[in-house]
């Protein structure tokens, strides 16, 4: 805190006025296309998470079907019971 009043206090004896120098075009533009990425990683990163998500629902259905055929039981299933 010390160090932050003393920098105000500082500054504040001979303070330089702000001289807005870029065209307000060339923000505009910079900001649509810091949307533009921001919108390109959410959509990689929905579309990654819809493909993992199918994996792992893959997976566990391959993981319900051997259950379901008794290939994980230490004795079989009776024939004709489905």
């Amino acid at each position: 805190q010390a160090a932050i009043n003393r920098f105000i206090k500082e500054h504040n004896e001979e303070p330089k006025p702000f001289i807005w120098k870029a065209d307000p075009d060339d923000i505009i533009a910079a900001v649509r296309r810091g949307h533009q990425v921001l919108e390109s990683i959410d959509s990689w990163i929905d579309r990654n998470k819809r493909v993992r998500m199918g994996f792992l629902f893959r997976r566990r259905r391959a993981k319900m079907r051997k259950c379901v055929q008794g290939s994980h039981l230490k004795f079989p299933l009776p024939t004709g019971v489905d």
